[in-house]
């Protein structure tokens, strides 16, 4: 279940950033329901806060862990993935995972963390403001199931279970999505 509605959200984020940039008129539209739908997604999986920002400067969507700070994140969960290779308090310091300075160097992290894996790195920041740690994604790497990123989002959305009584397919019906260059249409969300 979380995995669907994880993926709809993604999509919908990146459906929303494609009409922004292309200036299409669907974006004005599908912006209340992805608006609804994410705040509906935060209610179901507590432990994970999708966040839509509407600024040039910002990509469209944010992910948070609320209530969990960054060393909890790297040394409860992320240092337990399987091929977690180094962390480090940049891209360029970092620490092998069997080096004796491994958990003193998660124990520095209070602002931004790197979880270096064999084909991806997780970025992990401090936010003061949301009081949760963000998952600063790569595009591509989240949308793929097989990620650790993804993997991350899953871990806390399905942490101490969810709201089952929330039914975001619904919500998501009136979405419509686009292909760029073939005219619109108006599809189901995924099965």
């Amino acid at each position: 279940m979380f995995q669907e509605d994880f993926l709809r959200l993604l999509q919908m984020a990146e459906q929303l950033d494609d009409a922004w940039g292309a200036a299409n008129p669907l974006f004005y539209r599908n912006k209340e329901i992805f608006d609804k739908y994410a705040r509906l997604f935060t209610q179901k999986y507590r432990h994970i806060m999708s966040m839509p920002v509407y600024d040039i400067q910002e990509r469209f969507f944010r992910i948070f862990f609320p209530g969990h700070s960054l060393k909890d994140v790297i040394s409860s969960v992320v240092s337990r993935m399987d091929g977690l290779l180094a962390v480090g308090l940049s891209p360029f310091t970092w620490v092998h995972v069997q080096d004796r300075q491994f958990a003193a160097t998660v124990e520095k992290m209070s602002s931004r963390g790197y979880c270096f894996f064999s084909n991806e790195t997780i970025i992990l920041e401090w936010s003061d403001k949301a009081r949760a740690t963000e998952l600063i994604y790569s595009r591509d790497s989240i949308l793929r199931t097989t990620s650790h990123e993804f993997h991350l989002c899953t871990y806390y959305g399905m942490h101490d279970g969810f709201d089952q009584s929330i039914n975001l397919k619904d919500t998501a019906q009136g979405f419509e999505w686009f292909a760029t260059g073939t005219g619109r249409g108006t599809m189901g969300p995924l099965k």
